[in-house]
């Protein structure tokens, strides 16, 4: 028998509102896959702004710096982090959504050829933007492939923390791949990120209090290492971290590669509280 209009009616409200969600999951992975891909150059950018605001690009609970960075400890007891995992984890994760979307659009398009007229291409007037989306994944997913080609990004600290005021000397490397890197910046940032509640929604705002340059290199060569000082002024803010505020100490580590992605990683730092 054939279902009641009220029952078509209340079916197709729950296939547009599961469609609608599913677009908007997928519209919101691509959109931070190309944040991520131009947020290199924002970065470079901002080393000669060191006052720049950015909404949306700094670190809090929900969005950690470094998330997938490693920490470990070598056998001479220093602190090693080191940027392995960053792009490969997130290919991983970013492909195999792709991968399920880009099925799921599949099937729900293949069998609406444009001869069943006009509800055909009604049909696929609307999957367009799902394979607009699919496409927009595989293309995230490519350039974090790539990316994981990059050099691994190893930084030793001697020990776990720092204090304002304080100055570690810190050392660090390029392994693999290092020839294509044209140029290397890495510089210490202080951000202040508050979340406000807007209607039923948050926004995230971060604010830039902090930049120091620690290195710039050009002409790398084969196995790129070296040494810096790591100072945070006298006075800081520690880090800081609650569910609406948060002040996140990281070591931004770019390096630009030309007809390349460009080498990027962030590591977290903890900042201490200066003594009483």
């Amino acid at each position: 028998t054939n279902p009641s209009p009220e029952t078509s009616i209340v079916v197709l409200a729950g296939f547009t509102l599961f469609a609608l969600l599913f677009l908007a999951l997928g519209v919101a992975m691509t959109v931070s896959g190309v944040r991520l891909v131009f947020s290199g150059k924002a970065s470079r950018q901002g080393l000669e702004r060191p006052d720049i605001e950015r909404r949306g690009l700094g670190t809090t609970p929900l969005r950690p710096p470094g998330r997938l960075a490693r920490w470990s400890r070598t056998p001479s007891g220093q602190v090693l982090l080191s940027s392995k995992r960053m792009y490969l984890i997130g290919a991983i994760v970013v492909g195999l959504f792709a991968l399920f979307w880009n099925a799921v659009v599949f099937l729900a398009l293949r069998d609406t050829p444009l001869r069943s007229g006009l509800f055909g291409v009604i049909w696929l007037l609307l999957g367009l933007p799902f394979v607009v989306v699919g496409v927009g994944l595989l293309a995230v997913t490519v350039y974090l492939l790539l990316g994981a080609l990059n050099p691994i990004v190893e930084i030793e600290l001697p020990r776990e923390s720092i204090r304002p005021g304080e100055t570690l000397e810190i050392r660090w490397r390029l392994r693999g791949g290092a020839g294509r890197i044209a140029t290397l910046g890495i510089w210490l940032e202080g951000n202040e990120v508050a979340v406000h509640a807007v209607g039923t929604d948050s926004e995230r705002e971060s604010r830039l209090f902090h930049r120091a340059t620690l290195v710039e290199r050009s002409a790398l060569g084969p196995r790129p290492d070296g040494r810096a000082q790591l100072q945070v002024p006298a006075g800081a803010m520690h880090s800081f971290r609650s569910p609406h505020n948060e002040i996140a100490w990281t070591i931004d580590v770019h390096g630009e590669a030309p007809r390349w992605v460009d080498l990027r990683a962030v590591f977290p730092i903890r900042v201490e509280a200066e003594p009483a």
